[in-house]
């Protein structure tokens, strides 16, 4: 097999400071939606319930994602690590983990709105589902392959890298080792 110096990619702390910074704005304005129910006296309010059904969605959703942020900026394991092997993503949220090479069918830039990841298309995408742990994670997971073909899509969000960058160095690494005898 080709040997090949393996490549580490870091978290970007900053991108992922703000994030969080970002998701503790939302939970600030979440929190004040529903306050302003609670202390807003009865038939005065002209929506009611409105704090409530729209406050404690965005309370959960960026509570969650502030959970995540801080979690990851205390990981210090790197975000991506690419060898002869194949990939271990730690990028994102739904980060699968170790990813053979011998696995992986194609590699491709995937646009979906404003948002761009790398769609890695693995031979048995069920086999990936099912080592998933976390039921959310899995779920994600699911929609993500009926959506797009695969279970796998890395972003560089919080990578110290560009998706173009991580694109042509996941290409290169996959194509060299596919050649290699």
């Amino acid at each position: 097999m080709a040997s090949g110096k393996p490549i580490e990619i870091k978290i970007n702390r900053l991108k992922v400071f703000s994030m969080l910074a970002v998701s503790i704005i939302f939970i600030l304005a979440g929190t004040s939606l529903v306050w302003i129910e609670i202390v807003t006296p009865i038939g005065q309010n002209k929506r009611p319930l409105f704090g409530f059904v729209m406050g404690i969605p965005i309370i959960l959703f960026f509570g969650f994602s502030a959970f995540y942020q801080v979690k990851k900026i205390l990981d210090r394991k790197p975000g991506l690590l690419v060898n002869d092997e194949g990939i271990f993503d730690n990028s994102g949220g739904i980060s699968i983990g170790f990813i053979p090479w011998v696995d992986i069918v194609k590699i491709q830039k995937l646009s979906i709105g404003k948002q761009t990841f790398i769609n890695v298309e693995v031979k048995n995408p069920l086999s990936y589902i099912d080592r998933q742990e976390n039921i959310l994670k899995r779920c994600w997971m699911k929609i993500h392959y009926k959506l797009y073909g695969s279970v796998i899509g890395i972003t560089t969000n919080r990578l110290k890298c560009s998706q173009n960058e991580l694109l042509r160095l996941l290409r290169a690494r996959f194509y060299k080792l596919k050649r290699a005898p």
